[in-house]
């Protein structure tokens, strides 16, 4: 993690015991994010340098999240950036 006054940036990685083609399922299959990501549903064509979208509505309200696709190679690597409208923060690419 590298955290001063101009950078934020956050890297993690984790180790899953399963075939890759699941993994990339699992992160890119609307109906398995909302099973572990609180309901919501992602939206994406997976291609670099487009939109990404996890749609959640509760109530009628819309409880989004945004980013990018960073790269993608199916079934290998999957990199996004993710941003939090509802966090407060300013949508600009720094935050």
């Amino acid at each position: 993690m590298v955290n001063d006054k101009n950078n934020f940036l956050i890297k993690k990685s984790t180790i899953v015991k399963a075939a890759p083609s699941k993994i990339w399922d699992a992160l890119t299959n609307s109906e398995l994010t909302k099973k572990y990501m609180y309901g919501y549903e992602v939206q994406s064509d997976w291609k670099v340098g487009s939109p990404i979208f996890w749609v959640l509505k509760i109530d009628g309200k819309d409880y989004n999240r945004k980013g990018k696709v960073l790269q993608a190679k199916p079934n290998k690597i999957l990199e996004i950036s993710d941003f939090n409208p509802n966090s407060g923060q300013e949508d600009i690419v720094s935050n």
